[in-house]
């Protein structure tokens, strides 16, 4: 049994919401994961905000306050 995944890796920049957003949500992804720091992290989850996209979180940058807080 092979599962298919349905998933987008989100590192950008913010002017990039709007394209991130666009391709989320017209090619149906089921989960964003979010490679980068916290600004990453705030700026994919305000995108999927609402919708029944998982946010994923992959830690990559300089601080990663969330990741340490919620140690992963």
């Amino acid at each position: 049994m092979h599962t298919k995944l349905n998933y987008f890796l989100a590192r950008a920049k913010p002017e990039k919401r709007e394209q991130i957003k666009y391709k989320l949500f017209n090619e149906n992804f089921t989960e964003a994961i979010a490679v980068g720091g916290d600004g990453t992290v705030n700026m994919v989850g305000k995108t999927v905000l609402g919708s029944n996209i998982a946010l994923g979180i992959l830690p990559a940058g300089s601080g990663n306050g969330l990741a340490r807080s919620l140690k992963i």
